[in-house]
């Protein structure tokens, strides 16, 4: 009975253009990341400077969206899908920009001089897994081939990792400066 009810209740549709939006500046932000990494051993420490200033911006964005659907969702009494599972992919998109931010304010801060392969590549795959959590945003609302992208980002999650621990046995094996050590590893778990 439960069900019928709730099958005839109108239904909050904005969360759904809310969460689109979220993932499309996500999107943004990780393209503005990938193209800061790779054209980063070819640009001036001022236009590295600059990029990385758009990331910010493109994260504060992202982070007035996030208020907005935690906010929409506190007053909602009727949402799409499970109010806990919104607000955990919403603070979950957020934590792809503020990480995707708080890594580009590292190199910065770290005054990287060159992005190695592994970075390049890495940087690759985040591109690849958030087009595929775009796409599977975009198709939440007609709940149509969810389980097809979740297999493919958990394909390029695994290609991520070995990339990952190749780039974190390279870094060890043959780097003799500590302190860059230190620098690319921290950069490479922010």
């Amino acid at each position: 009975m439960t069900n019928i009810v709730r099958w005839f209740l109108p239904k909050e549709e904005k969360f759904f253009i809310l969460l689109e939006k979220q993932s499309k500046i996500v999107l943004r932000g990780t393209k503005e990341f990938k193209d800061l990494i790779e054209n980063y051993n070819k640009l001036s420490e001022e236009d590295r400077s600059y990029r990385v200033g758009k990331i910010k911006e493109i994260e504060s964005t992202g982070d007035d969206i996030t208020h907005n659907i935690i906010d929409k969702l506190n007053k909602s009494f009727i949402t799409p899908f499970d109010k806990e599972d919104i607000h955990q992919l919403t603070v979950l998109l957020d934590d792809v920009l503020d990480l995707i931010n708080a890594t580009a304010k590292r190199l910065l801060l770290f005054k990287i001089k060159h992005t190695s392969r592994y970075i390049n590549e890495f940087t690759e795959f985040i591109w690849k897994g958030v087009v595929e959590v775009d796409k599977c945003i975009c198709s939440l609302k007609k709940y149509k081939d969810i389980k097809s992208y979740y297999i493919n980002i958990h394909s390029i999650e695994n290609n991520a990792d070995e990339i990952f621990s190749k780039a974190l046995a390279n870094l060890f094996e043959n780097n003799k400066n500590a302190v860059d050590v230190v620098k690319y590893k921290d950069i490479s778990v922010s």
